[in-house]
């Protein structure tokens, strides 16, 4: 175990057992989580997380050997070295597939070029975007259209975007068996038929390049997502050349159309207003249900005026746990 893994399970153990009495049933769907790291919780249980500390350290971990002779290793670095090829993990499945690099380019700038799902630009519109989203979150701030928690929700990372990647999974699936059939005989006709790419975008929603299509960039952020589109495996235009030059200067950028982003956007905050609305319309009905029910027993000389009263200011007053349900006199 790493000694971080180590220090998060410290930190769970002591706030379950500072806050198990807690409940906080009225959750804020945009809460973000604190990250609090209390420093002590009990005897006991810190007696326990120094002993199990001390034991863990007293573990010595065993270098693993390769289970790969001299020559099965050097073939192995080599293929890493191998800038003309892309080795990727097939899609739905754990096969690797070996690709030249030229095919894959030439898979990923023909599903670029496709005009109903992205857009080509002259230029990155991060800057613009982010600020424009920006300025409305600060309008619905001033004119409290939303509270504190849904603000810092909406802020954070926002001037942390960065240019996406996009990249390809064979899908080996979709090739026609007697096409892979002939793929197998002979490898070569890899080049000719091509093949069909999952295409996977991460940081889903802003600009992507040419260049980050190739393998040197298989970096994806926390909280990807990706559109694909179902092809058939023989498409007209299938064979037809795209330039490949991605790396020379200049590039063209792509973005993926604003319809599917906004789509999932709005589907997206849909859900949490929807539960927002839902979580103080419910406050409210339990709200008139306990100032109805002490008025009922009030009328019917259950309680005195005395006693209506202090059961209103309850329940008006701020309390993080619900009221318990109003008891005769």
């Amino acid at each position: 175990m790493e000694m971080n893994d180590f220090e998060e399970f410290e930190r769970k153990l002591r706030c379950h057992y500072l806050f198990h009495d807690s409940k906080n049933d009225s959750k804020h769907p945009f809460y973000i989580n604190s990250g609090y790291k209390p420093a002590y919780s009990c005897g006991t249980l810190e007696n326990y997380l120094f002993a199990t500390k001390y034991e863990l350290s007293k573990i010595n971990l065993k270098k693993m050997s390769p289970n790969l002779n001299k020559n099965e290793q050097k073939a192995l670095r080599n293929l890493v070295k191998n800038k003309e090829i892309i080795v990727r993990k097939a899609d739905k499945n754990s096969t690797l597939c070996i690709l030249d690099k030229s095919t894959y380019i030439k898979e990923g700038l023909r599903q670029l070029e496709n005009e109903l799902y992205y857009e080509e630009i002259n230029q990155s519109r991060i800057a613009n975007a982010t600020k424009l989203i920006h300025d409305l979150i600060e309008k619905w701030q001033r004119n409290d259209q939303i509270d504190k928690i849904t603000y810092k929700f909406l802020l954070q990372n926002l001037f942390n975007k960065k240019i996406g990647k996009f990249f390809l999974l064979p899908k080996i699936h979709k090739i026609p068996p007697e096409i892979l059939l002939e793929i197998e005989n002979n490898p070569a006709k890899i080049i000719e038929y091509g093949f069909l790419g999952r295409p996977i975008v991460s940081l889903c929603g802003i600009c992507l390049t040419p260049e980050q299509q190739i393998p040197d960039t298989l970096r994806v952020s926390p909280g990807w997502r990706h559109f694909s589109y179902s092809k058939k495996p023989i498409q007209t235009g299938w064979h037809n050349r795209i330039n490949t030059a991605a790396k020379h200067a200049g590039v063209p950028f792509y973005v993926l159309i604003p319809d599917l982003m906004t789509e999932a956007e709005v589907v997206d905050y849909s859900v949490r207003a929807d539960d927002l609305e839902r979580d103080i319309q419910r406050k409210y009905t339990i709200l008139e249900e306990k100032i109805q029910t002490a008025w009922d027993q009030y009328m019917g000389n259950v309680i005195t005026t005395t006693h209506f009263l202090k059961v209103i200011a309850k329940l008006y007053k701020p309390s993080d746990k619900p009221l318990d349900n109003v008891q005769p006199i």
